[in-house]
């Protein structure tokens, strides 16, 4: 079974995505690039699509932000949705689940404009 990480790396105010393919190549998790701001309290509302594994997402501030914390603020409804790092978390389906699912997360920190938190709504489409 093929292995998916997805890698999301956060500088100033935007993201910059990153695939990491592991295994076969049957697997896959595709998140739409998205933006936030936790400077103010701007989130977003990506979406992944999984053919197989799971979704990690990693998030690093880069130039004049920093993250103080982060959490799960809403659990996926047909799946496991986890925090597994300081600012690192992974989505992994039910076994034989497919159609569409949501969970959230909270990260906080600051940067020029402020210092606030920002919830990121995924919606997961497993295929």
């Amino acid at each position: 079974m093929k292995r998916t990480a997805i890698l999301v790396f956060v500088f100033a105010f935007g993201i910059f995505l990153a695939e990491g393919v592991f295994a076969s190549a049957q697997a896959r998790c595709l998140t739409q690039e998205f933006y936030f701001s936790v400077g103010i309290n701007r989130g977003a509302d990506p979406i992944s699509t999984i053919t197989g594994g799971n979704c990690e997402y990693f998030f690093m501030a880069g130039g004049r932000s920093t993250f103080t914390n982060a959490s799960v603020t809403k659990k996926a409804g047909h799946g496991r949705f986890e925090q597994i790092g300081r600012f690192r978390f992974r989505y992994t389906p039910s076994r034989g689940y497919k159609g569409e699912d949501h969970y959230a997360m909270k990260i906080c920190g600051r940067n020029l404009m402020g210092k606030g938190c920002s919830v990121i709504s995924f919606k997961a489409i497993v295929k």
